[in-house]
C-alpha cells in the first residue's frame, strides 16, 4: 500500500473520504484488490506471539512490561529484570522490533493471553531454560493462587502508533485450546486462561509492514508468584505474504 490510506465511501453523502487503514470496515473487494494488487502472493493463518517470564520467589514490580519488541534469538530479561536469557521461538516469533516484516501484513481477528501453570516441581532444567513449574521451596503450590493475580489485577494494552486499539485485563482476552484433564492432586493439578475458547474481536486490527505497534502488560499487585509462569501474548488471524 503507497501511503496507508484508502478511499472510504460515506454512505450517508455517498462521498469518498480519504482514511487511514485501521481495519477492513467499509472496504469492499473492489476497493481490497486496489490496496493489495500485485503486493500479497496468498493468504494464510498466521499468529504473531511473544512471552513474558515471570520468575517464583521474586516479586514482579509494578512497572510497565513491554511486548513485541525483542526480536528472537535475541537477550531479553525476566519479567522482574533479574535474569537474562536468549529468547527464542518458545518465547517469541518476532523478527522485527514492534512491526512486522517488510511486505507483510496480518489482520489480526484474536487477541489471546494464554498460561498454563501446572503444579509438579520441575527438578532438571535441560534446556537451560526457566521451566514451568520451577517453585519456591516449602510454598504454596496452588496454580490457581500464582495465577489469578497476574491475569486478574493487571492491563494489557495495544497501541498503533499513540492509538490504542485494544484494553481490557488478561482475564479479558482466554487462550485458545491449552491442556485440558488436569488430575486433581497436588502433583497433578493445574490452571489456566479460559476454558479453551478465545474472544475474537469486535472490529479486526490490520498490521502493516512499517507501521509500528506496542502492546504493554501492567500489574496492579506486586505479587510474588510461588511458581515459575510464563504470559504468552497472541495475536492471531489472517497474514498476508508479499510476491516473491
Amino acid at each position: 500500500m503507497p501511503d496507508g490510506m484508502f478511499d472510504w465511501r460515506n454512505p450517508a453523502t455517498g462521498i469518498y473520504e480519504r482514511r487511514p487503514l485501521e481495519s477492513l470496515d467499509g472496504i469492499n473487494a473492489e476497493t481490497f484488490n486496489q490496496l493489495f494488487k500485485g503486493q500479497i502472493k496468498y493468504a494464510h493463518d498466521s499468529r504473531r506471539y511473544d512471552s513474558l517470564r515471570i520468575v517464583a520467589g521474586t516479586a514482579i514490580g509494578l512497572t510497565d512490561k513491554q511486548l513485541f519488541n525483542i526480536p528472537v534469538n535475541t537477550n531479553r530479561t525476566t519479567a522482574d529484570g533479574g535474569t537474562t536469557f536468549k529468547g527464542d521461538r518458545a518465547d517469541t516469533n518476532m523478527k522485527v522490533a514492534n512491526e512486522l516484516p517488510s511486505g507483510n501484513y496480518l489482520i489480526v481477528t484474536s487477541f489471546q493471553v494464554e498460561a498454563i501453570v501446572p503444579s509438579a516441581i520441575a527438578t532438571a532444567d535441560t534446556n537451560n531454560r526457566i521451566t514451568d513449574p520451577t517453585a519456591v521451596a516449602g510454598a504454596t503450590l496452588s496454580p490457581t493462587l500464582n495465577l489469578l493475580p497476574l491475569l486478574r489485577d493487571a492491563w494489557v494494552e495495544m497501541k498503533i502508533g499513540d492509538r490504542t486499539v485494544l484494553e481490557g485485563t488478561p482475564l479479558d482476552f482466554p487462550q485458545r485450546g491449552g491442556i485440558f484433564g488436569f488430575g486433581g492432586g497436588v502433583e497433578d493439578g493445574g490452571a489456566q486462561n479460559g476454558p479453551g475458547f478465545p474472544r475474537y474481536l469486535n472490529e479486526v486490527i490490520v498490521l502493516q509492514p512499517g507501521v509500528q505497534f506496542y502492546v504493554t502488560y501492567t500489574p496492579y499487585t506486586n505479587v510474588t508468584p510461588t511458581l515459575d509462569v510464563t504470559l504468552r501474548f497472541i495475536l492471531e488471524g489472517v497474514g498476508l505474504r508479499p510476491v516473491g
